[in-house]
């Protein structure tokens, strides 16, 4: 699956990261010029700028206009 529209997410109430300091978890982000081969996998919040050939599954994901996903994707919630 290739996504080429662009994405903003606006609005977003965090979630703690679970290790009890009541800290918020920082999205993990594929830069646009990272290109990845194989599964990408986080219980987090993922934000998509390069290209991942292979799987993502993620809590959250926000897949860019620059973003490319050429393979299986699995997510709790999507911006796109």
């Amino acid at each position: 699956m290739t996504i080429t529209d662009g994405a903003m997410m606006l609005f977003k109430r965090s979630k703690a990261n679970g290790n009890g300091n009541g800290h918020h978890a920082a999205p993990s982000v594929i830069s646009q010029d990272v290109v990845i081969d194989g599964s990408v996998v986080t219980a987090g919040e993922l934000h998509i700028d390069g290209t991942v050939n292979g799987s993502v599954r993620a809590q959250a994901c926000v897949v860019d206009i620059n973003g490319v996903v050429e393979g299986d994707y699995f997510r709790e919630r999507s911006f796109s």
